[in-house]
């Protein structure tokens, strides 16, 4: 695909609860999207950890595509 750029910067740190919140502030997905956060968690309280990836997006219309296609680079 092609190349796209995006700045973040970090909004929240729960260290208690182990999850980082990043909010995007520029690049191509803010055309697209009023907002966008990518919040990570990490459960340590098996003998596996767990990350989960959480998006949260507002769409600039109902046009807009869901992001799966980031959601699917975030994971690989």
């Amino acid at each position: 695909g092609k190349e796209e750029i995006l700045k973040d910067v970090v909004e929240s740190i729960d260290e208690e609860n182990k999850t980082v919140r990043f909010k995007v502030i520029e690049g191509h997905l803010m055309e697209l999207y009023k907002s966008f956060f990518i919040t990570v968690h990490v459960d340590t309280t098996g003998e596996e950890n767990l990350v989960t990836l959480t998006l949260t997006y507002e769409k600039v219309n109902e046009n807009v595509e869901d992001p799966h296609t980031y959601m699917e680079f975030l994971v690989n």
